[in-house]
């Protein structure tokens, strides 16, 4: 019979390719979902989206009998407001100090820490 790797390379590679294309693998996630791309998004800016729209529909009552696709789009528009608010939020914080923050590197390793270079 022979091992496993002379059997998958006898195969050969077109076969092999053909096989991993129609099992649609791919190294990035798919995401089609606007609802889901407007969730990680506001993930990655580290908003919790799900207290987002929570705290939403407990605000406004009628957002509970909403049909799948309206709720969909009133989810969108929430989240999007959010990340209007943070995004806003931080740019005037950054106005406010004077321009973008001049420390370089995590806390505790900024550069007035270690003095001045020496000639």
């Amino acid at each position: 019979m022979g091992d496993t790797y002379t059997q998958v390379q006898s195969l050969g590679i077109e076969r092999l390719r053909s096989a991993y294309a129609s099992g649609g693998l791919s190294l990035r996630p798919r995401n089609n979902d606007k609802e889901e791309m407007v969730k990680e998004f506001a993930r990655g800016l580290g908003l919790n989206a799900e207290a987002i729209v929570f705290k939403e529909t407990i605000l406004q009552s009628d957002a509970k009998y909403l049909d799948p696709q309206e709720r969909e789009r009133w989810t969108i528009r929430v989240l999007m407001e959010a990340v209007r608010e943070d995004l806003t939020r931080t740019a005037r914080i950054g106005k406010s100090s004077g321009g973008p923050s001049r420390k370089a590197g995590p806390v505790g390793f900024e550069p007035t820490t270690f003095g001045s270079p020496r000639s």
